[in-house]
């Protein structure tokens, strides 16, 4: 007989069974430069299609990450204070440090944040995590009244990664990534921002 955890589970694994393959386009890795955000709010997907789940938004000016892009998409770094999700069969935890520990690889999975773990579906990470890897835990998920954890909520690892349309970004410049360090947004120091647009100089007429 299946506990209410058990059918917990294979709800779960139901759904992710179910889930379409979704056609992406063809993204390609390009050297990592920052890029800000240009619209009142880019909205991040779990994929590169608006079909993917949305994991969240970024407000205009944030500076983000592009080591991606295709024809429409870029690939952008989570912002600070994103979260993932690690499915409890991947790991132990320790309530007394409130960490957990892979007890397996781990690609995570990408936050939805309207239905919660049950339908984060999506992996996050291309290379997993390796087993012994530790994570401080933000919130245990739980499957039900006595039903045990389901996920544990944790930080997103610097290496995740969303995608949204390119349109909602530009290269940052030299002055708008002062700006974002200013106010306390990471930007690694290697990164080249947009050179500066120098107006064509007009010729000396010659004269007759």
């Amino acid at each position: 007989m299946l506990t209410r955890f058990d059918l917990s589970r294979a709800g779960i694994i139901a759904i992710v069974a179910g889930m379409p393959a979704l056609a992406s386009a063809q993204m390609k890795d390009v050297a990592p430069y920052p890029a800000v955000v240009i619209v009142s709010a880019a909205d991040l997907h779990s994929g590169d299609t608006a079909q993917h789940y949305r994991v969240g938004a970024v407000n205009q000016n944030v500076i983000v990450i592009v080591d991606g892009e295709s024809a429409n998409w870029s690939r952008v770094s989570y912002p600070a204070g994103s979260y993932a999700f690690v499915p409890a069969d991947d790991a132990s935890f320790d309530a007394a440090a409130n960490e957990i520990k892979l007890i397996k690889e781990s690609r995570l999975r990408a936050p939805n944040p309207t239905s919660g773990y049950t339908g984060s579906w999506k992996a996050l990470l291309v290379t997993a995590l390796p087993a012994g890897t530790t994570m401080k835990v933000l919130q245990v998920e739980e499957a039900g009244k006595g039903g045990g954890a389901l996920a544990y909520r944790v930080g997103a690892p610097a290496n995740a990664r969303a995608f949204t349309e390119s349109k909602n970004l530009r290269k940052a410049s030299a002055e708008e990534i002062a700006a974002f360090r200013a106010k306390g947004g990471s930007i690694p120091e290697n990164l080249t921002p947009a050179p500066v647009a120098v107006a064509p100089s007009t010729p000396a007429s010659t004269p007759l």
